[in-house]
């Protein structure tokens, strides 16, 4: 190997370049990217693919949020059977067929929830019945409050 000045940077030059790659260079990786002097030494950088790779990625999350009234329920609906499938699997333990034990799972769930929002809606009732005089309430002790303080002047 030929003496390198102090000046030259230890660089080595990939020589396997895919025969599919476009690029008319060769890649080159720096190994010391610092001079003797201690200046930094210029390195060449790729930036058409560094910008095609921001490019695609800013691609990627507009998309994403353009089809997110799709991939949200999509998602939720996946994460909701993944959650089900084992009290499914319990189900056909006893054999029953996958589509009866699925069918169980989901009337129980919305038998609960109706079970629930029925119980629900007579507190809600009460609180809606309720609110007119503790809103009553509220004021007059904000305004006793605000009259008792002095002023700022």
């Amino acid at each position: 190997m030929a003496q390198l000045k102090s000046e030259t940077p230890m660089v080595s030059v990939d020589a396997i370049v895919p025969e599919s790659d476009d690029r008319d260079q060769p890649r080159v990786v720096a190994e010391k990217t610092v001079s003797v002097s201690g200046l930094p030494v210029r390195v060449h950088v790729d930036a058409r693919g560094v910008s095609l790779a921001l490019m695609a990625l800013v691609a990627v999350v507009f998309s994403l949020q353009w089809a997110q009234k799709f991939f949200i329920p999509v998602i939720f609906g996946i994460f909701i059977s993944y959650t089900l499938n084992p009290v499914v699997s319990w189900l056909e333990r006893f054999r029953l067929p996958r589509l009866v034990a699925t069918s169980v799972v989901i009337l129980t769930i919305l038998g609960s929830l109706v079970a629930v929002g029925t119980t629900l809606n007579n507190e809600f009732q009460s609180i809606v019945e309720q609110l007119p005089t503790t809103t009553h309430r509220l004021s007059k002790a904000l305004s006793r409050m605000r009259d008792d303080q002095p002023g700022t002047i």
